[in-house]
């Protein structure tokens, strides 16, 4: 389930806007905004790195997101340890 009661992703929903906001086991709470994931396939929420579950800080569930993974990776849209993630109307 995303941003409805479906398993799918509202599109119009997105396009009127909420914050998707990362929950870290450390307590870091990186938010980004709806509009900037619609169309995009290069999001990523991971529990699984090389075929293994994530270990040690990078677990539960890592978040990489917004380039190709062919690109550089960029630090401001990633966070390990994630526990929750939360959608904010």
């Amino acid at each position: 389930m995303v941003d409805d009661r479906q398993a799918g992703f509202n599109v119009a929903k997105a396009r009127r806007g909420y914050k998707i906001r990362f929950i870290c086991r450390d307590g870091y709470r990186p938010t980004i905004p709806s509009r900037w994931i619609i169309g995009k396939m290069h999001w990523i929420v991971a529990k699984k790195k090389a075929g293994a579950l994530l270990k040690g800080d990078e677990a539960p569930f890592r978040f990489v997101g917004g380039v190709p993974i062919t690109q550089p990776f960029n630090n401001k849209l990633s966070a390990y340890g994630v526990t929750k993630i939360r959608l904010i109307f």
